[in-house]
């Protein structure tokens, strides 16, 4: 199944958006919370100098590293990350202070599953530090076929190895005690796409850090009452207007980005008719969507699942429009960052024909055929059927 962008005439849209970070210097969570859900589920806190942003706990239970991870996200913590000697150091120190046996090892939260060589930690964090053990990473675990995804501290010299994460088959993976790691400082940032004086504008917002799940709010200054409570704020602007984006996490930590988004007179092609263009459009189940720099488009999506091609062109054809067409590299780019922003994975049909004949691929709406970006050995006419 694929979603379908639909292409009608229309005006060029321009907005300037900038971003204000701000970011509280000290939690605003419930940290005797935090702690009482961790230790009541059996974990024990351990001081980890430097780290105002983090609490520590210890798993002395025997699990594969996949379960390790399970059971530190089910509380909105993770398997720890360690971004700096000085807190790989401190961690360490933090555990045998604890009484933490020096020849222990601990799973951290470092992993190359999805992509095998690029180590990832898994809240997010940027890799600005590793300590691997010489000959580390190996991926090598004994088994024929089978990996090493998951990172492991020795505390005996601080360093780091690679293990299995989880059983495969009928091969085991092995157990350890792991760190869990829980973030007090969330990070939200907010992004908009290109939008009109008069012409409905959203801003996104994304939060990184902190403790799933997250609340959003978004709020117009000096108000304190929330304007709209999702992740998302589509508005309606005939002058520049700041709004705050705000995250609070499961444990009620907070953060807030200033968006101050502009805009200004837009461009429209003469003789068309905006407003009807789009009401025909939402009638249709389509809405509008902003798609940078383009001053005789306009967009809609219909995310309404379609099961072909022709079936999606029909629906475009029905209200007037078109599946499609993409006409640059720069087009193209500024497709993508629209559909990327309203949340669209996976394929999305567009209007790049052959059936006329096979092997001429042509636009649906006449566009002539200056530009093509197909995937390596693409086009290649298999559908997978004789």
């Amino acid at each position: 199944m694929h979603t379908s962008i639909t292409l009608r005439s229309g005006l060029l849209c321009t907005i300037t958006f900038s971003i204000l970070f701000t970011r509280a210097q000290s939690p605003t969570c419930d940290i005797p919370a935090i702690i009482q859900a961790f230790t009541n589920a059996g974990y024990t806190q351990f001081h980890v100098g430097g780290q105002p942003c983090n609490l520590y706990f210890f798993n002395n239970n025997l699990t594969t590293w996949q379960a390790a991870q399970n059971a530190a996200q089910a509380l909105g913590g993770n398997l720890a990350t360690i971004t700096s000697q000085a807190e790989n150091d401190s961690i360490v120190a933090g555990l045998l202070a604890a009484g933490v046996n020096s020849n222990t090892v601990v799973w951290i939260g470092f992993t190359d599953a999805a992509s095998e060589g690029n180590w990832v930690w898994v809240d997010g964090s940027p890799v600005t530090y590793t300590n691997w053990n010489p000959g580390e990473p190996n991926n090598s675990s004994g088994f024929p076929g089978v990996g090493e995804n998951g990172g492991q501290l020795q505390l005996s010299n601080g360093r780091w190895n690679d293990r299995m994460t989880e059983n495969v088959g009928l091969f085991p993976a092995p157990t350890g005690r792991s760190i869990f790691k829980v973030n007090l400082c969330p990070q939200v940032s907010a992004n908009a796409p290109v939008g009109c004086i008069n012409q409905p504008t959203t801003a996104n917002a994304s939060a990184l850090f902190g403790s799933r799940p997250y609340n959003y709010a978004w709020f117009l200054p000096p108000n304190i009452t929330p304007v709209d409570n999702d992740s998302s704020l589509t508005v309606t602007l005939s002058t520049p207007t700041v709004y705050v984006a705000a995250v609070q996490d499961r444990y009620g930590c907070t953060d807030t980005a200033h968006v101050l988004i502009q805009v200004q007179n837009c461009f429209t092609p003469p003789g068309c008719n905006i407003a009807a263009i789009d009401a025909a459009m939402a009638a249709g189940g389509y809405v509008f969507m902003n798609v940078q720099n383009q001053p005789c488009s306009r967009y809609y999506y219909n995310n309404t699942p379609t099961p072909n091609w022709n079936t999606a062109q029909a629906q475009a054809a029905a209200v007037g429009g078109n599946l499609v067409s993409i006409n640059s590299a720069a087009e193209n780019a500024a497709l993508l960052a629209a559909a990327q922003a309203q949340g669209f994975t996976g394929g999305i049909w567009i209007g790049f024909t052959d059936a006329a004949s096979e092997g001429n691929w042509v636009w649906s709406n006449g566009s002539s055929n200056t530009y093509t970006n197909w995937a390596p050995g693409e086009p290649n006419n298999a559908g997978g059927f004789p």
